[in-house]
């Protein structure tokens, strides 16, 4: 009945409301809050923001007002896989996997390294990525290799590499001198 849609126009709101966090402590804010310029760019998670502190007089309701974007985060990674329209992406610092629509970088591939702006998904509220771009590969560095040298006993031999090359580890191979 009328509660349920009351409930549903109330998440609705929650759902298109931002906030900031910063100085004046957690503030809500909506689009029509953001200026022009910045509304244009869009934010996304981790931006960094200034603003206003507003008051509603009707309701008392302390928010942020005149946002204005200062600093984008960027974040990069690399695509995971690739089904049905969507993507998965993991973030070079790792966490969980994001997706993302696989129509907004046409001809991406799994492997691929990109560029993406942290973002909620719309339908379901989870972490997503945004406005990809994809990166020449060897953009990220997929592996660190510790300077500290240890000694041990090999206990299990490895198998001997297939063809030419041993794989991934070709580059750390290499570099031993």
């Amino acid at each position: 009945g009328e509660g349920a849609a009351e409930q549903a126009a109330a998440e609705e709101a929650a759902a298109e409301e931002g906030a900031a966090e910063g100085g004046a402590g957690k503030l809500s804010f909506g689009l029509d809050d953001v200026c022009g310029e910045s509304r244009a760019a869009g934010l996304y998670e981790g931006d960094e923001v200034s603003f206003r502190e507003a008051t509603d007089a009707a309701t008392g309701a302390v928010g942020a007002a005149d946002v204005r974007l200062e600093a984008q985060k960027v974040n990069r990674g690399f695509v995971l896989s690739l089904r049905d329209g969507h993507g998965l992406l993991r973030g070079e610092a790792g966490g969980a996997p994001l997706s993302f629509a696989a129509s907004s970088l046409l001809g991406v591939r799994p492997r691929d390294e990109v560029e993406y702006r942290r973002a909620s998904d719309a339908k379901t509220g989870r972490p997503a990525a945004a406005q990809l771009r994809r990166l020449p590969a060897g953009s990220l560095v997929l592996e660190w290799v510790s300077p500290r040298w240890w000694e041990a006993v090999v206990r299990i031999a490895p198998a001997a590499p297939r063809g030419r090359g041993g794989g991934a580890r070709d580059g750390a191979a290499q570099s031993c001198g």
